[in-house]
């Protein structure tokens, strides 16, 4: 009765079972608890359900046996839902787009010269940056994994830690392919041209990386995936008070992602088109990365990450499954064939 006691399905079929399994011995009845209560974890309708087997764990349920609770079982895990493959998938994209960027040269675009003078739009000073590359992927790196770590004293599972790296590293994988294949493509000089090769001749090719952006690109990439993760653990949109306030705070994010594409301006490294199209290479790629694992934020089963479980491989086929759903006699009453305790 313990075992069936959360799942909620099985409790009603219980005399039932007894009825029909009385003859046969406390085994057999035990036997087909344990089948029914299978069955009636494969029929709930939630995208993740909470299982008393070794991979519960990973969905943050307390009920789990510390036993379980092993680097051995998350490596299981990891095999059977094939994510090993999406990480593989993410790495080999932004391997091709680094090799985009440093194998192809970028485009040598015309600039218009009147009566010998200099472009005005590339005659800007040269600055240092507001935000170094240094501290752009320092926040990239440490961000999701934090974030992560700190919801765990808040409730998020483990699965939801390995979700939301996943993601932030889809998303700047995808980011990554589309600015540096249109970096080269474009070649459009930065608002700094003429000073920065002034100042060293080495940077012709950086500097002509302007068009989009990879600052707006990568932050919004990276801090759109952490903005959305908050809106679905804080379920902004199924809230019946102090909405403005959670929403402000799961877009606490987005603001640093911001002030980053905004100092590209400040800094003169970068034109205002140059932000805004960084900012929707970012925008469109987060969106995307965030909802191959988790539900929309606006489904009320927002915030719960995607499983890849398969029933089959953990509990009954669907044809057992039919089968070992109740039926209704004559009268209308609920009952259980008993073809399929023979089945059984």
């Amino acid at each position: 009765l313990s075992l069936t006691h959360r799942t909620s399905p099985v409790t009603p079929c219980l005399p039932l079972i007894v009825h029909h399994s009385c003859s046969e011995g406390p085994s057999y009845l035990l036997y087909l608890i344990l089948r029914r209560s299978r069955a009636a974890a494969l029929s709930c309708p939630h995208r993740v359900r909470k299982d008393w087997t070794a991979r519960g764990f990973l969905m943050g349920d307390d009920d789990i046996p510390s036993a379980s609770r092993s680097f051995r079982v998350a490596v299981d895990w990891f095999k059977e839902t094939r994510y090993w493959r999406e990480w593989l998938t993410a790495a080999i994209v932004y391997a091709l787009a680094y090799a985009i960027g440093e194998l192809v040269a970028p485009r040598d675009r015309y600039i218009p010269e009147v009566d010998g003078a200099k472009d005005p739009t590339l005659s800007y000073p040269k600055q240092a940056s507001y935000v170094p590359d240094s501290l752009l992927f320092s926040i990239m790196a440490a961000g999701p994994p934090v974030f992560g770590l700190v919801g765990l004293s808040f409730g998020v599972s483990w699965i939801d830690l390995h979700h939301l790296c996943l993601s932030c590293v889809q998303s700047l994988a995808t980011a990554a392919l589309f600015k540096r294949t249109i970096n080269v493509l474009v070649g459009r000089h930065r608002p700094n041209w003429y000073q920065l090769v002034e100042a060293d001749p080495a940077h012709v090719n950086h500097g002509k990386l302007s068009y989009p952006s990879g600052h707006s690109a990568y932050s919004f990439a990276c801090m759109t995936v952490l903005c959305l993760f908050l809106f679905g653990k804080l379920k902004v949109f199924h809230r019946s008070d102090l909405q403005l306030l959670h929403m402000l705070l799961a877009m606490l994010p987005v603001c640093l992602a911001t002030f980053i594409a905004i100092s590209r301006l400040m800094d003169y490294h970068h034109n205002f088109s140059d932000v805004n199209a960084g900012i929707f290479i970012g925008l469109s790629s987060a969106i995307l990365a965030y909802h191959l694992n988790y539900p929309p934020v606006w489904f009320k089963t927002c915030g719960v990450p995607n499983s890849r479980i398969k029933a089959s491989r953990s509990a009954l086929n669907s044809d057992e499954l039919t089968a070992l759903r109740p039926s209704e006699d004559s009268n209308g009453n609920e009952m259980a064939p008993r073809e399929v305790y023979q089945a059984i």
